[in-house]
Protein backbone atom coordinates (compact mmCIF):
# COMPACT_ATOMS: atom_id res chain seq x y z
CA UNK A 1 0.00 0.00 0.00
CA UNK A 2 1.31 3.63 -0.72
CA UNK A 3 0.15 4.49 3.13
CA UNK A 4 2.48 2.04 4.21
CA UNK A 5 5.59 2.98 2.07
CA UNK A 6 4.91 6.23 3.17
CA UNK A 7 4.90 5.90 6.47
CA UNK A 8 8.40 4.58 6.39
CA UNK A 9 9.51 8.09 5.77
CA UNK A 10 10.33 9.34 10.05
CA UNK A 11 10.24 12.70 8.91
CA UNK A 12 7.05 14.36 8.96
CA UNK A 13 8.41 17.39 6.11
CA UNK A 14 9.79 14.28 4.24
CA UNK A 15 6.50 12.06 4.34
CA UNK A 16 4.68 15.36 3.00
CA UNK A 17 6.95 15.58 0.33
CA UNK A 18 6.86 12.05 -0.70
CA UNK A 19 3.21 12.11 -0.80
CA UNK A 20 3.14 15.53 -2.87
CA UNK A 21 5.34 13.48 -5.19
CA UNK A 22 3.12 10.11 -5.36
CA UNK A 23 -0.09 10.60 -5.05
CA UNK A 24 -2.72 10.84 -7.79
CA UNK A 25 -4.77 13.71 -9.08
CA UNK A 26 -8.27 14.11 -7.51
CA UNK A 27 -9.84 14.03 -11.02
CA UNK A 28 -8.41 11.87 -13.81
CA UNK A 29 -10.22 13.38 -16.66
CA UNK A 30 -12.70 15.84 -17.41
CA UNK A 31 -12.73 17.61 -21.26
CA UNK A 32 -10.71 20.60 -21.57
CA UNK A 33 -7.85 19.85 -18.96
CA UNK A 34 -4.94 17.58 -19.48
CA UNK A 35 -3.99 15.99 -15.88
CA UNK A 36 -0.49 14.54 -15.58
CA UNK A 37 -1.44 10.85 -15.49
CA UNK A 38 -1.19 8.42 -12.35
CA UNK A 39 1.85 6.72 -13.88
CA UNK A 40 3.77 9.70 -14.11
CA UNK A 41 3.36 9.86 -10.70
CA UNK A 42 4.29 7.10 -9.99
CA UNK A 43 7.42 6.88 -12.11
CA UNK A 44 8.56 10.62 -10.74
CA UNK A 45 8.04 9.07 -7.01
CA UNK A 46 10.27 5.97 -8.07
CA UNK A 47 13.03 8.08 -9.77
CA UNK A 48 13.29 10.22 -6.69
CA UNK A 49 13.00 7.42 -3.61
CA UNK A 50 16.97 7.61 -3.15
CA UNK A 51 16.76 11.10 -2.97
CA UNK A 52 14.04 10.82 -0.73
CA UNK A 53 15.18 8.52 1.56
CA UNK A 54 18.72 10.32 1.85
CA UNK A 55 17.11 13.45 2.74
CA UNK A 56 14.65 11.59 5.45
CA UNK A 57 17.97 11.17 7.04
CA UNK A 58 19.37 14.86 6.67
CA UNK A 59 16.03 17.16 6.10
CA UNK A 60 18.26 20.34 6.61
CA UNK A 61 17.54 21.87 3.34
CA UNK A 62 13.94 21.04 3.32
CA UNK A 63 13.13 22.27 6.53
CA UNK A 64 15.13 25.49 5.85
CA UNK A 65 12.77 26.09 2.53
CA UNK A 66 9.87 25.50 4.47
CA UNK A 67 10.92 27.50 7.30
CA UNK A 68 11.44 30.45 5.02
CA UNK A 69 7.59 30.58 3.75
CA UNK A 70 6.54 30.78 7.16
CA UNK A 71 3.17 30.02 6.88
CA UNK A 72 0.13 27.95 7.68
CA UNK A 73 -1.53 27.70 4.18
CA UNK A 74 -1.98 24.33 3.31
CA UNK A 75 -1.75 25.38 -0.21
CA UNK A 76 1.40 28.01 -0.14
CA UNK A 77 3.45 24.67 1.74
CA UNK A 78 1.77 22.16 -1.08
CA UNK A 79 3.79 24.14 -3.26
CA UNK A 80 7.10 25.04 -1.62
CA UNK A 81 7.01 21.32 -1.81
CA UNK A 82 6.70 20.81 -5.60
CA UNK A 83 9.27 23.31 -6.07
CA UNK A 84 11.67 21.82 -3.86
CA UNK A 85 11.48 18.22 -5.71
CA UNK A 86 11.27 20.23 -9.42
CA UNK A 87 14.54 22.57 -8.56
CA UNK A 88 16.54 18.98 -8.29
CA UNK A 89 14.98 16.77 -10.56
CA UNK A 90 17.50 15.24 -12.97
CA UNK A 91 16.82 16.55 -16.31
CA UNK A 92 14.33 18.94 -15.71
CA UNK A 93 15.16 22.83 -15.13
CA UNK A 94 12.41 25.25 -13.77
CA UNK A 95 12.36 28.02 -16.04
CA UNK A 96 9.56 29.90 -14.09
CA UNK A 97 8.01 29.58 -10.28
CA UNK A 98 5.08 32.06 -10.04
CA UNK A 99 6.08 34.48 -12.57
CA UNK A 100 3.44 37.53 -13.07
CA UNK A 101 1.26 38.40 -15.84
CA UNK A 102 0.76 41.90 -16.00
CA UNK A 103 -0.67 44.29 -18.70
CA UNK A 104 -0.37 48.33 -17.70
CA UNK A 105 0.72 47.62 -14.21
CA UNK A 106 -2.54 45.23 -13.53
CA UNK A 107 -1.91 41.70 -12.54
CA UNK A 108 -4.02 39.23 -14.81
CA UNK A 109 -2.70 35.58 -12.72
CA UNK A 110 0.32 34.09 -12.93
CA UNK A 111 2.10 30.85 -14.20
CA UNK A 112 2.75 27.85 -11.28
CA UNK A 113 5.67 26.31 -12.84
CA UNK A 114 7.39 26.91 -16.35
CA UNK A 115 9.38 23.36 -17.21
CA UNK A 116 12.35 22.34 -19.90
CA UNK A 117 12.97 18.96 -20.02
CA UNK A 118 16.29 17.47 -21.43
CA UNK A 119 14.79 17.34 -24.98
CA UNK A 120 13.60 20.87 -24.64
CA UNK A 121 10.17 20.39 -24.61
CA UNK A 122 8.89 22.88 -22.34
CA UNK A 123 5.77 22.75 -19.74
CA UNK A 124 3.55 24.65 -18.11
CA UNK A 125 1.91 23.19 -14.76
CA UNK A 126 -0.79 24.72 -12.60
CA UNK A 127 -1.38 22.78 -9.87
CA UNK A 128 -3.16 22.66 -6.46
CA UNK A 129 -3.80 20.83 -3.26
CA UNK A 130 -8.07 20.62 -2.06
CA UNK A 131 -9.63 18.76 0.63
CA UNK A 132 -13.37 18.40 -0.67
CA UNK A 133 -16.09 17.43 1.75
CA UNK A 134 -19.26 15.63 -0.13
CA UNK A 135 -22.22 18.01 0.87
CA UNK A 136 -24.91 16.44 -1.19
CA UNK A 137 -25.18 13.05 -2.46
CA UNK A 138 -24.64 13.79 -5.92
CA UNK A 139 -21.54 13.01 -8.52
CA UNK A 140 -22.12 16.27 -9.77
CA UNK A 141 -18.63 18.46 -9.34
CA UNK A 142 -20.86 21.17 -7.25
CA UNK A 143 -21.41 18.86 -4.72
CA UNK A 144 -17.83 18.77 -2.99
CA UNK A 145 -16.81 21.85 -1.28
CA UNK A 146 -13.64 23.04 0.94
CA UNK A 147 -13.36 23.31 4.26
CA UNK A 148 -14.61 27.09 4.16
CA UNK A 149 -17.43 26.08 1.54
CA UNK A 150 -16.63 28.98 -0.56
CA UNK A 151 -14.33 26.76 -2.75
CA UNK A 152 -16.02 23.84 -4.72
CA UNK A 153 -14.72 21.21 -7.08
CA UNK A 154 -16.31 22.91 -9.59
CA UNK A 155 -15.32 26.21 -9.33
CA UNK A 156 -11.40 25.53 -9.15
CA UNK A 157 -11.64 22.79 -12.35
CA UNK A 158 -13.34 25.76 -14.35
CA UNK A 159 -10.40 28.25 -13.04
CA UNK A 160 -7.75 25.85 -13.97
CA UNK A 161 -9.17 25.15 -17.37
CA UNK A 162 -11.06 28.61 -18.16
CA UNK A 163 -8.48 31.08 -16.78
CA UNK A 164 -5.08 29.58 -14.92
CA UNK A 165 -4.28 27.57 -18.28
CA UNK A 166 -5.76 29.49 -20.86
CA UNK A 167 -3.62 32.60 -19.66
CA UNK A 168 -0.64 31.32 -21.54
CA UNK A 169 -2.38 32.05 -25.17
CA UNK A 170 -2.94 35.17 -24.51
CA UNK A 171 -0.79 38.58 -25.40
CA UNK A 172 0.37 39.37 -21.77
CA UNK A 173 1.16 35.94 -21.44
CA UNK A 174 2.94 35.22 -24.62
CA UNK A 175 4.86 38.48 -23.48
CA UNK A 176 5.85 36.47 -19.95
CA UNK A 177 7.04 33.85 -21.94
CA UNK A 178 8.85 35.17 -23.94
CA UNK A 179 10.62 37.13 -21.06
CA UNK A 180 12.14 33.68 -19.80
CA UNK A 181 13.24 32.50 -23.12
CA UNK A 182 9.66 30.43 -23.95
CA UNK A 183 8.82 30.74 -27.49
CA UNK A 184 6.15 27.85 -27.29
CA UNK A 185 4.21 25.37 -24.65
CA UNK A 186 4.75 21.90 -25.72
CA UNK A 187 2.59 20.83 -22.38
CA UNK A 188 -0.14 22.18 -20.11
CA UNK A 189 -0.84 20.12 -17.38
CA UNK A 190 -3.47 20.48 -14.46
CA UNK A 191 -1.93 18.95 -11.33
CA UNK A 192 -4.83 19.00 -8.78
CA UNK A 193 -4.20 16.86 -5.61
CA UNK A 194 -5.92 16.00 -2.14
CA UNK A 195 -8.71 14.39 -0.68
CA UNK A 196 -12.24 13.26 -1.20
CA UNK A 197 -14.10 13.02 2.11
CA UNK A 198 -17.29 11.47 2.07
CA UNK A 199 -20.08 11.31 4.84
CA UNK A 200 -19.08 8.75 7.13
CA UNK A 201 -22.63 6.74 7.74
CA UNK A 202 -22.50 6.27 3.64
CA UNK A 203 -19.28 4.26 3.90
CA UNK A 204 -19.74 1.61 1.37
CA UNK A 205 -22.38 3.15 -0.48
CA UNK A 206 -20.02 5.96 -1.83
CA UNK A 207 -21.01 8.16 -4.83
CA UNK A 208 -17.94 9.72 -5.89
CA UNK A 209 -17.52 12.86 -8.63
CA UNK A 210 -17.71 12.47 -11.93
CA UNK A 211 -13.83 11.33 -13.61
CA UNK A 212 -12.85 10.70 -10.13
CA UNK A 213 -9.44 8.88 -10.08
CA UNK A 214 -10.26 5.75 -8.47
CA UNK A 215 -7.17 5.20 -6.48
CA UNK A 216 -7.35 8.80 -5.25
CA UNK A 217 -7.27 9.69 -1.83
CA UNK A 218 -10.09 8.93 0.63
CA UNK A 219 -11.52 10.39 3.96
CA UNK A 220 -14.71 10.49 5.66
CA UNK A 221 -16.02 13.47 7.68
CA UNK A 222 -19.07 13.98 9.86
CA UNK A 223 -20.71 17.03 11.97
CA UNK A 224 -18.74 17.51 15.11
CA UNK A 225 -21.92 16.58 16.67
CA UNK A 226 -21.83 13.23 15.70
CA UNK A 227 -18.18 12.40 16.83
CA UNK A 228 -18.66 10.72 20.05
CA UNK A 229 -20.87 8.55 18.25
CA UNK A 230 -18.39 7.95 15.55
CA UNK A 231 -15.82 7.20 18.44
CA UNK A 232 -17.88 5.07 20.42
CA UNK A 233 -17.67 2.82 17.46
CA UNK A 234 -13.92 1.90 17.38
CA UNK A 235 -12.92 2.77 20.86
CA UNK A 236 -9.70 1.08 20.50
CA UNK A 237 -8.47 3.59 18.03
CA UNK A 238 -6.07 6.92 18.69
CA UNK A 239 -7.48 10.13 17.59
CA UNK A 240 -5.24 12.96 16.22
CA UNK A 241 -6.19 16.20 15.11
CA UNK A 242 -4.10 17.70 12.50
CA UNK A 243 -3.33 21.31 12.46
CA UNK A 244 -2.70 23.03 9.35
CA UNK A 245 0.01 22.78 7.20
CA UNK A 246 0.55 19.53 7.95
CA UNK A 247 -2.57 17.82 6.00
CA UNK A 248 -0.53 16.15 3.87
CA UNK A 249 -0.07 12.06 3.39
CA UNK A 250 -0.60 9.93 6.28
CA UNK A 251 0.38 10.93 10.13
CA UNK A 252 2.81 9.64 11.92
CA UNK A 253 2.08 9.46 15.61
Amino acid sequence: MVDDDLMSYRNDAVRALAWAIRSPNLINATPGLDFQTPAAFIHAYEEAQPWLRHLDGEPEPLLKAIEAINTWKVGVYFETLIAFWLDRRSGLKVLGHNPQVRVQGRTLGAFDFLLRDEQGHHEHWEIAVKFYLQQTRSPEWSAWVGPNQRDRLDLKLSRMRDHQLPLAHTEAGQACLTDLGITALNTQRAVLKGTLFTPWREIGTTILPSGAAHAGERGTWLPVGELESLIDTAPERRWYRRRKPDWLGPALQ
